[in-house]
């Protein structure tokens, strides 16, 4: 009879054991085994990498400078995909001597003043087209509702590259210009950008401007009116 008491006990040693096995060492339950790599954590991850893939999504403002001193502002998105696809098109129409479709629904045009917030001609994208001065700060750069008047961000002091505007007539007329901010305009430091010249860095004036002034002059350098530079 002690023996088989014995037996007894031994089992349920062995059956404790196991239960202990099955829950964690403070005696809760322990996550269950087919828990691990489900479908919900794959379609979990599978999402976190697609987020991380996706394409970035610009801000474009297109400025046209009127001759007589107003504007009219455009603005739209676009990816960073298009926006690469962009550029390369443009380079092909200076390369090729042909004008080359860019502009789509409003967005900026191949000859017009590229401006970006990031260097390489990347990110947020402002344009100007048309003779004239404008001040930056009156364009908004970052977009966003919970923001006074819904701006993050205005374009002065935010420009990292840039690519000069091509308006003019091959051989008759051509495009320049100067960024500047209130210690620099008009005394001779500026900086200045001309016909379809990029930018892929902005220098230290451009990168701090609030000013900025598009121009044309004739194949003689008589310059046209720009806005008073």
């Amino acid at each position: 009879m002690e023996r088989c008491a014995g037996i007894v006990l031994a089992v349920g040693v062995v059956a404790c054991s196991v239960a202990a096995c099955s829950s964690g060492a403070d005696g809760l339950a322990a996550e269950p085994i087919s828990h691990v790599g489900s479908s919900a954590d794959r379609a979990a991850a599978q999402t976190v990498a697609t987020s991380a893939d996706a394409d970035p999504v610009y801000t474009w403002t297109r400025v046209v400078l009127k001759t007589d001193g107003t504007t009219d502002v455009k603005t739209g998105t676009i990816t960073a995909s298009e926006q690469q696809q962009q550029n390369q098109k443009r380079v092909a129409q200076h390369q090729g001597g042909m004008q080359v479709e860019i502009a789509q629904d409003g967005t900026c045009a191949s000859d017009d003043l590229w401006l970006y917030d990031a260097t390489g001609q990347t990110g947020d994208q402002i344009c100007f087209s048309g003779t004239g001065s404008t001040n930056l700060d009156q364009y908004c750069r970052i977009h966003n509702v919970i923001c006074p008047n819904g701006c993050c961000g205005y374009w002065n002091s935010s420009v990292k590259s840039y690519w000069g505007a091509t308006t003019g007539t091959s051989g008759t007329t051509f495009d320049f210009g100067y960024f500047c901010n209130g210690t620099t305009c008009g005394n001779g430091s500026d900086e200045a950008w001309y016909d379809s010249f990029r930018q892929d860095d902005a220098g230290t004036v451009a990168q701090n401007s609030d000013t900025i002034t598009v121009c044309q002059a004739d194949s003689n350098g008589n310059e046209h009116p720009c806005g008073g530079q």
